[in-house]
């Protein structure tokens, strides 16, 4: 999450829908596999903090005496999300989505998780939850359109791949 704040601080007015910013297109890459792999991997609950749902990028500090009880950046920037020109919309509707699949899939309700593949040469991870397969590659660079995974025998007899 750290990295992906650090491309997004500097360009976060950069982040209407059609700007074609590669730091703010790896940003939200790398925010949206963060998430997607907590949610995944986590362990019966999940939690999210107020405006990380869409990706707001400022720093929330609750009022306090060491800002001098300040509510300036308390403020949770909500129009952001509301505002479908920005990325930001599109952000809260991947978080929507990870949910719900979430609640589909029933990870949470599911301890364990099986790794497939964890290959640090590659930067790809595959692993199972409940009735559902990941394949993530955090490979900077790298695409793979034939990577060999085996899945677990039965896994999914009632599921297309």
């Amino acid at each position: 999450l750290f990295r992906s704040h650090r491309l997004l601080v500097e360009r976060c007015f950069d982040m209407k829908v059609n700007d074609c910013d590669p730091l703010v297109t790896r940003g939200l890459a790398l925010l949206k596999l963060s998430k997607l792999l907590v949610a995944s991997l986590s362990g019966d609950s999940l939690m999210t903090w107020m405006g990380t749902e869409f990706a707001q990028i400022d720093p929330v500090d609750m009022p306090r005496q060491a800002n001098g009880f300040s509510d300036h950046v308390s403020r949770i920037k909500y129009e952001l999300a509301d505002n479908e020109e920005l990325k930001f919309s599109q952000m809260e509707a991947f978080e929507a989505s990870v949910n719900r699949a979430a609640s589909d899939g029933k990870w949470l309700a599911q301890k364990e998780h099986k790794i497939l593949v964890q290959s640090e040469e590659d930067k790809v991870l595959a692993y199972t939850r409940g009735s559902s397969l990941f394949v993530i590659n955090l490979h900077p660079t790298n695409s793979y359109t034939d990577y060999k995974i085996e899945v677990p025998v039965g896994f999914c007899k009632s599921k297309k791949l």
